[in-house]
């Protein structure tokens, strides 16, 4: 959907009909869960309308809902990165280092895109081969982050040979493969 501003009135009144539904204590649960993944839309919408103030609203909301919820935690710290907010970013992943263990997946990859942030493109290279999860897309992440740490070094070659190993290892998480 291209008109941004519509899609955020229209999950503000899909957010109000779910507040309506938890006051009436109807499946608390389910509207939470429902308030919650609204709540994120509303905020990704106040991002491509370039509403950074409203994106950081409605995040620190969540947060404070759930302020001991290390993926809203890191949600918020790559909020803040991207609008350019680097301290803010940092108290973010300072608070999400509390929680979780410093060889956490989630840990290294919000130290890597502060890396980033901070222009240590070694380290953050380092720390993105670093991340070798389960899942094939947090590796075809970390590769991708990988790469664009290369070119900001000046290794193009290396760049383009990571990426072509990344196609052959796994070609549909890599966009080789599209199903019709």
């Amino acid at each position: 959907m291209d008109d941004w501003p519509l899609c955020a009135d229209r999950l503000s009144s899909l957010l109000r009909a779910c507040r309506r539904q938890l006051a009436c204590q109807t499946d608390v649960e389910l509207n939470q869960q429902r308030t919650v993944r609204l709540l994120f839309m509303l905020a990704s919408c106040a991002v491509r309308m370039r509403d950074a103030q409203l994106a950081v609203r409605v995040m620190d909301h969540l947060v404070t809902e759930s302020p001991n919820d290390p993926r809203l935690l890191s949600a918020v710290a790559r909020l803040h990165l991207q609008l350019g907010s680097i301290r803010q970013a940092e108290l973010q992943f300072m608070r999400i280092e509390q929680l979780v263990p410093s060889d956490d997946k989630l840990a290294r990859m919000n130290r890597a895109l502060y890396a980033v942030a901070s222009g240590k493109y070694e380290a953050a290279r380092e720390l993105f081969n670093s991340v070798a999860g389960d899942a094939i897309e947090d590796r075809v992440c970390a590769a991708n982050n990988a790469c664009v740490c290369d070119v900001y070094l000046g290794h193009p070659q290396r760049m383009l040979d990571a990426l072509q190993k990344l196609m052959v290892a796994a070609p549909r998480a890599a966009g080789a493969s599209e199903e019709l």
